[in-house]
């Protein structure tokens, strides 16, 4: 029985001295890790201790470690509570990005510089992204609670995750009154975008005075305002630039008579004018928004502009004729 005594205190010795050695590598590591490094992949000692300790640690470890002096021991503390699904992972990103660290990350080759905030973040991304992860679901599911740490706190945050934060948004009653503050502060295209989703006549004023992007703000919010403003410009449509192609979505947004109208006559003065630029804004836009009323401005750019590409338009001879045809060989 003795023997049986001193071999499981020799165990249990063996066991702390293991952790406490990983422990002592992560703390003193400079860079997080994958698990293989360089050209030929050599497995990395510092994630090999990290995925030793995954085994050993309760998440109430990590939790303690994700507060650590070392950004990188609070950047691995992130990834093992991503790996241990975390039910309050969205709180910990929250302390990240109210107490950031700038981290140096080595994957392979590849060598960068970030913050511990926007390493969880991605580390989340990547994973929600592939369906076939047997984690992907519950990434998935926290990105959704982190889309609202990330409207709380715009002011700190980079502008992928803004981008990324503003296309999640769809017209949440919780987000306005944040989204609005941030427009009324600085013009962003997503920004305008989700503001425009809440459909609110007291934002008219901030989407029709958001410059460039005042065309994809529209195509959320089909305002007879906004289409009033649309229909003001319309002779403009030759000096837009770049904008050409997003006023003919917010134009092809309005299911209307008045839309039907404007595409019309504009496709007529395009032709006119032989200009293919205004002829590819208003193809394009009409395959965004389908619909069997601009057949005509298909069969015209057909019989009087045959040699533009007229591929894009196959589905309308579809919902015409209900028939299949050959994408590559444009209308027959």
């Amino acid at each position: 029985m003795r023997n049986v005594f001193y071999l499981l205190c020799l165990v249990f010795w063996l066991s702390c001295h293991s952790i406490e050695r990983d422990l002592a590598v992560l703390k003193n590591a400079d860079q997080l890790e994958s698990a293989y490094l360089g050209i030929v992949g050599s497995p990395s000692k510092t994630y090999a201790a990290f995925d030793r300790l995954k085994e050993k640690l309760s998440i109430d470890d990590w939790l303690e470690l994700s507060r650590d002096t070392n950004t990188v021991t609070r950047g691995y503390a992130g990834w093992a509570l991503i790996d241990l699904e975390y039910p309050r992972l969205e709180e910990v990103y929250e302390e990240f990005l109210q107490n950031d660290g700038f981290v140096s990350t080595m994957s392979g080759c590849i060598m960068m510089g970030t913050t511990l905030s926007s390493e969880l973040f991605w580390k989340l991304k990547g994973c929600a992204r592939s369906p076939d992860y047997p984690l992907a679901a519950f990434c998935h599911d926290k990105l959704q609670e982190i889309t609202a740490v990330n409207i709380r706190n715009l002011s700190l945050l980079d502008s992928f995750r803004i981008n990324s934060a503003f296309q999640i948004t769809e017209a949440d009653p919780e987000y306005y009154e944040a989204i609005r503050t941030f427009v009324l502060d600085q013009t962003h295209e997503y920004a305008i975008i989700s503001l425009a989703k809440y459909q609110r006549e007291e934002d008219l004023e901030l989407i029709l005075n958001s410059q460039k992007y005042q065309f994809a703000a529209i195509e959320q919010f089909q305002h007879p305002r906004l289409w009033a403003y649309l229909e003001g410009i319309q002779d403009s449509v030759y000096t837009l630039g770049f904008n050409r192609l997003p006023y003919f979505f917010s134009v092809a947004s309005f299911p209307t008579e008045a839309a039907e109208k404007l595409m019309e006559e504009q496709s007529v003065e395009a032709i006119q004018r032989g200009d293919t630029r205004v002829i590819g804004a208003i193809q394009q836009a009409i395959n965004k928004y389908p619909r069997l009323e601009y057949l005509r401005i298909v069969e015209r750019f057909w019989t009087e502009a045959a040699t533009i590409n007229l591929t894009n338009f196959n589905y309308l001879r579809q919902q015409r004729r209900g028939v299949k045809t050959n994408c590559g060989r444009g209308l027959a």
